[in-house]
């Protein structure tokens, strides 16, 4: 099973897997997953704008998708604005995309501005993202639960 990492420029994904490339993550001992960063769709991406349509192709044979929002909005973007543009992409260029089963992931929550903007966007999202996974890939902190997280969802299927 597959599951991609897919983000916005700067969005901080590829903090997690900074090779951009496939690779076996271990989850404990429950086993391993492969995972796959899918970094940098920008905004008109379902029209072939950038690399758009090569990462929405990469991103069509993942079987869970894992948002990693930059909750600090280093980058000056907001998280919220961010997440929804994303979304839309991926809704755009193939609804059944849109559709696919999604984690949502909050990194850099060690960064003080990342709590208050995580709080916005919760109530921003209300129920219709389910749990947001808060994380620090600077401190390690919450990224083995994200780990076993993504196990068991992608076990369920």
């Amino acid at each position: 099973p597959v599951r991609g990492v897919v983000e916005v420029p700067g969005r901080g994904g590829s903090s997690f897997d900074s090779r951009g490339s496939l690779r076996t993550v271990p989850s404990g001992s429950r086993g391993t997953f492969v995972a796959c960063d899918i970094p940098g769709l920008i905004e008109g991406a379902h029209e072939g704008k950038g690399l758009g349509i090569q990462f929405l192709r990469h991103i069509e044979r993942t079987r869970l998708l894992v948002h990693m929002i930059d909750m600090a909005a280093v980058d000056g973007r907001d998280p919220i604005h961010a997440f929804h543009q994303l979304n839309r992409e991926l809704t755009a260029y193939s609804p059944a995309l849109g559709a696919n089963p999604q984690l949502v992931v909050a990194n850099k929550m060690d960064l003080p501005e990342a709590a208050a903007r995580l709080t916005a966007f919760q109530q921003a999202q209300g129920e219709s993202s389910g749990r947001i996974w808060p994380i620090s890939c600077a401190t390690g902190a919450g990224i083995q639960a994200l780990l076993h997280a993504i196990w068991e969802r992608l076990h369920d299927e």
